[in-house]
């Protein structure tokens, strides 16, 4: 009697490991799960996730999606399609991430980072932010869709230090108006430590010219536009030739 209950006890753990595909545990009161796992969790019963991940420290893998900077929040999402490595988006645009916040001085660490970079990192999770999807989507396995919040992060895997951050020196680089764009698409963080507030060097075709009581704009290709103050408007015949 005690061989079978074992044996039953057993194959209902390889069924489970099958089904999951992974195993959450614990190490040091630290949840340790992938990016992937958790928002399969909380798109299916976030009621339940909460219970169980809501302002608890994770070590959460993934693979970096997007990054960047809104107002003062610096944030990296990791890829989280279902569980079963389908994304789900609306239009192109993903409809679930795990969005992981950072704090200010992490900054330059987050530029030494870009789309597909395999992580490593801890935080707080906050729950997820999103709407429920009606039964007949959770019928259809949609489930809920929204963001999975994780806060205060810290880089574990892979080690990078702020100072490994190394600057461009834009006084001697000549853009062209594609490239600067793809500094920011590819990593806004770095793109705004190495050009925010400095003078570059850009080339590319005029699309449009806008006057307004200060001086005039400018719109290059490649959504880039360029400024230019009275003080500077000698320079525009000459622009306009070229």
């Amino acid at each position: 009697m005690t061989n079978k209950i074992s044996y039953k006890f057993l194959s209902l753990l390889i069924f489970s490991l099958l089904v999951l595909g992974e195993a959450v545990y614990a190490s040091d009161n630290v949840i340790k799960i992938s990016a992937a796992r958790l928002m399969h969790e909380y798109a299916n019963d976030d009621a339940r996730a909460d219970a169980i991940y809501k302002g608890n420290e994770l070590e959460i893998s993934g693979t970096v999606d997007s990054l960047g900077i809104i107002g003062s929040i610096l944030y990296v999402n990791l890829e989280a399609g279902d569980f079963l490595g389908k994304t789900i988006s609306l239009t192109g645009i993903k409809i679930r991430n795990v969005s992981c916040r950072f704090p200010e001085n992490a900054k330059r660490q987050l530029a030494q980072l870009y789309k597909g970079s395999k992580i490593v990192l801890s935080g707080t999770c906050i729950g997820m932010f999103g709407v429920k999807v009606p039964v007949v989507g959770q019928m259809l396995g949609i489930g809920s869709i929204g963001n999975v919040i994780i806060e205060n992060c810290n880089i574990i895997e892979p080690k990078i230090t702020p100072d490994d951050f190394k600057e461009v020196n834009v006084q001697q680089t000549v853009f062209t108006s594609s490239q600067l764009q793809q500094e920011y698409v590819k990593n806004r963080i770095a793109a705004e430590l190495n050009y925010d507030g400095k003078y570059v060097k850009v080339s590319g075709i005029a699309n449009n010219f806008e006057r307004d009581s200060k001086g005039i704009y400018i719109d290059l290709s490649d959504n880039v536009t360029c400024y230019f103050p009275d003080l500077r408007l000698s320079l525009l015949p000459d622009l306009i030739r070229v």
